[in-house]
């Protein structure tokens, strides 16, 4: 049997619904499939709505959930050519990586595949028009936006023989759209909300400090509600063997609260035994120990408060490096599927632009090795390879 090609154009019409715990998304997606008709297709003789072509390519959406809506209109295009046009609505699962939750950077992946061996079909890039692409305007997510540099990649693809049981090789095309998450969100709604709830812990420097049974009081307070807080923080992630960096902030801020809790408890007894303190709560009588101590809670006050805004000051620069960091390190997986679609084998470690990919030419076998740095960016690309690959 011959080898049957299908010029291949996906496009992207809608994303919504995206959610992050249950890591999936909603896609409508257009697909046009164009391949010449076998000698044994009956060509219809008129313009037939409900005509359906005798041997048309079988093709899987990878990783999808639920097919809520498919379309189908075939027509004659050319000499002997069938269009195919699937307008498909669909549940497509989507592996996240959350470490670095609330400021990561994710790669949404829309793959379509031939069930058939390529020997016997395979797809191919239609001429002038890229093979898959994305309306930029028309993806509606809550917590994410398109990367600004980067929209969306493509590649098409062979599976390896030797990774199939069956031992054959499919054709494919895989489709990245990458999306930058806006942390706004959850500053200002959890993180800021924590810090109030653990600031207030500093008032219980404002109780008597002998009065220990109230200070307690006021800490264990705070901390049942940022518990309660915390439990109902748990319901937006999707239960993970690790800890995103919001998880860090949190659990830091409980390990500083309960140092306040040891320190409001311990600190009298440095200065004050128990039966002093029972006599100054009975009779008000003040000694030596009792005027060091309020000394000492006063220095105490204003050592914590200063941790207390040191440790966000850094947090708050940390959580700027990485919003930063992470739409580099989408843009650094960007420039890795282009150079592995057109063929290109090394790339500049300039990963802030996409002007880090290296000529396809002479010159790349002259290379030693991936980090070497050649002045060489964009300009030096094959224009052709551009529009085709790469959005921005």
């Amino acid at each position: 049997m011959a080898e049957r090609v299908v010029e291949i154009s996906l496009r992207i019409r809608m994303i919504n619904d995206f959610d992050t715990t249950a890591q999936q998304c909603m896609a409508n997606m257009h697909l046009v499939l164009r391949w010449e008709a076998p000698s044994t297709e009956t060509m219809p003789t008129e313009e037939i709505l409900e005509w359906e072509p005798m041997w048309k390519p079988r093709f899987r959406i990878k990783h999808l959930l639920e097919l809520v809506h498919e379309q189908q209109m075939f027509s004659i295009v050319g000499k002997n050519v069938i269009e195919a046009d699937y307008f498909l609505l669909c549940r497509v699962r989507q592996p996240l990586s959350l470490r670095m939750f609330p400021f990561d950077a994710q790669q949404l992946t829309f793959e379509i595949e031939l069930l058939r061996d390529c020997n016997v079909v395979r797809f191919q890039a239609p001429e002038g028009i890229p093979a898959a692409d994305v309306l930029k305007e028309k993806v509606f997510l809550s917590d994410f936006s398109l990367d600004e540099k980067v929209s969306h990649n493509y590649r098409l693809y062979f599976t390896s023989k030797g990774k199939s049981r069956r031992k054959r090789s499919y054709s494919g095309l895989i489709l990245w759209v990458y999306l930058q998450r806006n942390p706004s969100f959850y500053m200002w709604n959890v993180a800021f909300i924590m810090f109030l709830i653990i600031s207030s812990s500093l008032f219980a420097f404002a109780v008597n400090p002998i009065q220990i049974a109230d200070r307690q009081a006021v800490d264990f307070s705070v901390i049942l509600t940022a518990i309660a807080f915390k439990t109902v923080l748990s319901s937006m992630l999707p239960p993970v063997p690790y800890w995103t960096r919001l998880d860090i902030y949190l659990v830091a801020c409980f390990l500083y609260l309960f140092s306040m809790v040891a320190a409001h408890s311990s600190l009298v007894y440095f200065f004050l035994t128990r039966a002093e303190m029972n006599d100054f709560l009975a009779n008000g009588d003040a000694t030596d120990g009792v005027y060091r101590l309020y000394k000492m809670d006063e220095y105490a006050c204003m050592v914590a408060a200063g941790v207390w805004v040191a440790f966000n000051l850094c947090f708050a620069l940390y959580f700027s490096y990485l919003h930063r960091w992470c739409r580099i390190l989408v843009r650094r997986q960007a420039v890795l599927n282009l150079e592995e679609r057109i063929g290109a084998r090394h790339i500049l470690r300039e990963w802030s632009t996409i002007d880090s990919l290296v000529r396809r030419d002479k010159t790349v076998s002259d290379m030693e090795s991936p980090g070497s740095a050649v002045d060489s960016g964009i300009s030096a690309i094959d224009a052709s390879l551009i529009p085709v690959g790469i959005a921005t």
